[in-house]
């Protein structure tokens, strides 16, 4: 009876507890519903943070203005391609440096050499010095640009770098002080600094999978444009088909080993972690140059900074993560292998060179 007797007083208090349970799910939704997400103005509010403009120049480059050892502060590209910061050797002088007599080794997408170092400078952004012990110095660059050099990880490395896309400023934020837990809005793709074996250079890498297959992305913020080797465009059978004939034709003229093989296309459903292009713009090209930090003669890719500037993004260097603000097309979930393995390359006919 005792038991009866306690079923009775839960059936009399039943709409009672319907109700306190309602109240709470609708509690528990409301809570998840309004859970807080990172602003920019959060971001950019963080202590220590350096706020600064930024601007995007005729080639698709992200510049700030950087001050070189009490000089006017001059433009320099954002490059997470570069592991170490550059100058053009046009603005040596004028900046006060100098070959100290070092060189260093320094590789692009088409061709490595030897370059000469200038030692023992300060650069300032916004408010904060960086006593740098060298920097490369480059040849000028072969298309014009105002910017007297670029800004390498070896500076960024330990920060996340905002770039919010309606204020057009960019802010510099130390890793250590990001809350990455209230990213969860926001689109990521985790980075690693190496491929397999290969040698840790400092560079950061995501992930693409084509045909149910990984392929290692170079995410490189100094490039205006985004490449892929043909071992990635011939995972589509019409573009194995194109690289055999284009190969076989330019065999005829001898010019195999001095022109380098290349084609514009466009990549469609390219997805990286949580970000997702309906299609991406590249050029195929061999990777050849590259051949010291990945396997260049299997599937590769390289992402220009075309491909995350639209949006507002964070690049955490130190966390090894991009964030992209959530825009249109973006999905909301990790994508499952079989998921990410839709992507397809079509070429664009008349633009081999």
């Amino acid at each position: 009876m005792i038991f009866s007797a306690h079923i009775d007083k839960i059936s009399a208090f039943k709409p009672f507890l319907i109700w306190i349970s309602f109240c709470a799910i609708s509690l528990l939704l409301s809570a998840c519903a309004t859970q807080p997400i990172t602003s920019t103005a959060q971001l950019e509010a963080y202590p220590n943070a350096i706020t600064v403009p930024y601007r995007i120049s005729e080639a698709g480059h992200l510049i700030i203005d950087i001050a070189v050892n009490g000089h006017p502060a001059k433009p320099f590209i954002i490059d997470s391609g570069a592991n170490i910061t550059a100058v053009y050797e046009a603005h040596v002088s004028s900046l006060d440096l100098s070959d100290s007599g070092n060189s260093t080794s320094v590789s692009g997408l088409v061709a490595t050499a030897v370059r000469p170092l200038a030692e023992d400078l300060e650069l300032k952004i916004g408010t904060r010095n960086f006593e740098r012990d060298r920097v490369v110095i480059l040849k000028n660059p072969v298309h014009p640009t105002d910017a007297v050099g670029l800004l390498g990880v070896d500076i960024l490395g330990e920060y996340a770098m905002l770039f919010n896309k309606t204020d057009m400023t960019a802010s510099l934020i130390s890793s250590q002080d990001l809350n990455r837990g209230k990213f969860s809005g926001w689109r990521s793709i985790p980075l690693r600094h190496r491929v397999g074996s290969f040698p840790d250079k400092g560079l950061y890498f995501a992930t693409i999978f084509l045909e149910g297959s990984p392929a290692p992305v170079l995410i490189d913020t100094g490039s205006d444009l985004n490449f892929v080797n043909w071992e990635l465009a011939s995972k589509d059978e019409e573009f194995e088909k194109l690289h055999r004939s284009l190969r076989k034709a330019m065999k005829l003229y001898g010019a195999i080993d001095s022109v380098p093989l290349r084609m514009q296309s466009r990549f469609f459903d390219v997805r990286l972690g949580k970000q997702r292009w309906d299609s991406v713009d590249v050029v195929v090209l061999e990777f050849n140059a590259l051949s010291n930090i990945a396997p260049v003669d299997k599937p590769m890719m390289l992402a220009g900074v075309n491909m995350f500037s639209s949006n507002t993004f964070v690049f955490d260097f130190g966390g090894d993560t991009i964030y992209v603000q959530p825009g249109e097309g973006d999905v909301n979930e990790e994508p499952k292998l079989e998921e990410q393995s839709e992507g397809h390359l079509e070429p664009i006919w008349g633009d081999i060179n």
